[in-house]
């Protein structure tokens, strides 16, 4: 999973990063709800842990914000174990809501349960096919062609295609692909993410000339080519 942890309380953010890196996950971390929601927004997570006391913006408000845009998960975390509380954030839409303080291991199953629910309860993004303008990627067999031609990618083009055809009209930053597909801090990597942009490029550009597919949104990063 690719976690996003909003949290102000330095020792548990730094709690809840141990867990999820020592399960196996990729975390984000944030201490505020501004900055929290600007990341949320940015991007493509599996799960959001949300505090409800932030500066900046309150969880409540982070909450609307990511709701306003997207349906990834959330988490909330909480010091008020009132039931009303509990009622109004899974109201305005959080996936589940547990009381500090917490045990991490239940926390964790928690977590990967509310994960699991909505991708059971959903349209996968990863079709068996996804297709755009004669470009099919087969999600099962990993395969990608182009009008006919089986096209050759190394691991991190193929899962940058897959991110821009999955959500043709999202734009995606560098620092979100970059991160939903490293794995990594971004740091200003552009180079690294520049380079298997432009190799992907050329080996659609090599299967069809006549065609763009990957258009670079200056000053943001990425999206699937829409015609004018």
């Amino acid at each position: 999973m690719f976690v996003l942890i909003i949290d102000d309380d330095n020792e548990i953010n730094q709690l809840l990063q141990r867990a999820f890196t020592q399960a196996g996950h990729t975390v984000q971390a944030s201490l505020n709800g501004l900055d929290g929601l600007r990341r949320a927004s940015e991007n493509t997570f599996d799960l959001i842990i949300l505090d409800i006391m932030l500066p900046f913006k309150s969880g409540e408000e982070v909450l609307l914000g990511i709701r306003a845009v997207i349906q990834t998960p959330v988490m909330m975390l909480s010091a008020q174990a009132m039931t009303r509380t509990k009622v109004n954030m899974l109201g305005l839409g959080a996936d589940d809501y547990v009381t500090k303080p917490f045990d991490t291991d239940e926390l964790l199953a928690r977590a990967e349960a509310v994960v699991r629910r909505y991708n059971a309860g959903r349209q996968p993004y990863s079709y068996k096919t996804i297709e755009a303008r004669g470009l099919f990627m087969d999600t099962e067999m990993m395969t990608v062609t182009l009008n006919g031609q089986n096209i050759r990618l190394t691991a991190k083009e193929y899962q940058i295609l897959e991110r821009l055809l999955a959500y043709p009209q999202k734009v995606f930053s560098k620092r979100n692909l970059f991160e939903s597909v490293w794995g990594e801090a971004y740091q200003g990597a552009d180079s690294t993410l520049t380079v298997h942009i432009n190799n992907l490029r050329g080996k659609l550009k090599e299967a069809c000339p006549n065609e763009e597919f990957i258009e670079t949104v200056w000053g943001i990063g990425y999206r699937l080519y829409v015609k004018k």
